[in-house]
């Protein structure tokens, strides 16, 4: 009777460890998931990658009507250099916007995550960064301008 009762105690403490170390696996594993680095981007599909591209385009357009909005809340009166100041920026941010991003597809633009994201040694860099590495290597940035930006996100992703 004994033996039995330590062998029911012995399956509760490893029954109580089993689901002690699977709690913290599903904590890493929801961990990780949330970090949008290139272990993430090579575990969507391609319908998710394309999503997830198509998200930040509409993220952008979002970011494009908050400007003066953002001012209005900011300033209790209207301040006409702030104004200046905010349309300037405003115009400044589109151009670049249009500029990096006009005639690009986002087929282009997976396949670039793509292959930044096959190098295992650039997987740590979140995806909102590798988005600047990616549009470098379409408007053709020279590779050895490319890998000092690459190195530079490298770093900055392991800090």
């Amino acid at each position: 009777m004994i033996e039995c009762g330590k062998r029911l105690a012995n399956k509760g403490l490893i029954g109580f460890v089993s689901l002690f170390l699977l709690f913290f696996v599903c904590i890493d594993v929801q961990a990780s998931e949330n970090r949008r680095d290139g272990n993430w981007w090579n575990s969507q599909s391609e319908i998710g990658k394309l999503m997830y591209i198509e998200g930040f385009f509409d993220g952008m357009d979002y970011q494009d009507g908050t400007w003066d909005f953002a001012l209005l809340v900011a300033e209790k009166e209207f301040d006409p250099k702030l104004a200046k100041y905010a349309s300037d920026t405003e115009k400044f941010v589109n151009g670049k916007t249009n500029k990096d991003f006009s005639h690009i597809t986002v087929g282009q633009l997976r396949d670039g995550f793509d292959k930044i994201y096959s190098n295992y040694e650039n997987r740590r860099i979140e995806v909102r960064s590798a988005m600047t590495i990616v549009l470098r290597s379409i408007d053709g940035t020279s590779d050895e301008e490319l890998n000092k930006i690459i190195l530079y996100h490298r770093k900055k992703a392991n800090e």
